[in-house]
């Protein structure tokens, strides 16, 4: 999912693993509509494949994410 277009994610296939990354840094992250809808379609299009067995979820820059 490599250069995916996504605006506010980085995506990483790693196996069968994958690796989302909040990609809002200068908000620490923050959740806003646009954010919920890639992540949404992201999840979607993973979900559909069967070629991804893990989701590692996590925020860029030093505050990560409080998404849990």
């Amino acid at each position: 999912m490599a250069g995916s277009g996504f605006q506010h994610l980085l995506v990483e296939r790693k196996g069968l693993a994958l690796h989302v990354q909040l990609n809002r840094p200068e908000v620490h992250n923050a959740i806003n509509p646009e954010l919920v809808d890639e992540l949404t379609a992201c999840l979607a299009s993973v979900s559909t494949g069967g070629q991804v067995r893990a989701v590692l979820l996590s925020g860029a820059g030093p505050s990560g994410s409080g998404v849990v």
